[in-house]
């Protein structure tokens, strides 16, 4: 797997941060609050699969085990979430490239919370 462009890892492959432009910085900060924005409208059962799911690295199995719920229903809900994410950063002008990460259009990601 290959960090964004303008990204480096270090050796245990966590971002450096002293190898990153400002510019990669306020990107990767306005990305987070767009996701974050587009997280919040999520209903409680898909935002906590995707948190379990993308973010802790849980299995499906490990998730409908933990949650209590069929396997179907986690990856539903997964899938479902992700689809109103992707659309959301699509409207702000995020959209997902082939190999470097998110494409983003700056312009369209506002600086400043409104």
């Amino acid at each position: 797997m290959q960090p964004p462009d303008g990204f480096e890892l270090d050796e245990q492959g966590i971002v450096d941060p002293t190898r990153e432009t400002v510019e990669d910085r306020v990107v990767r900060r306005d990305l987070s609050r767009v996701v974050s924005k587009a997280m919040a409208t999520l209903p409680e059962e898909q935002r906590t699969v995707i948190v379990l799911k993308e973010y802790q690295g849980l299995t499906f199995k490990e998730i409908a085990d933990l949650l209590g719920c069929p396997l179907s229903t986690a990856k539903t809900r997964l899938y479902q979430g992700l689809s109103v994410v992707r659309r959301q950063l699509e409207q702000h002008g995020v959209h997902p490239s082939s190999s470097s990460g998110p494409h983003v259009r700056q312009t369209q990601i506002p600086l400043r919370e409104q």
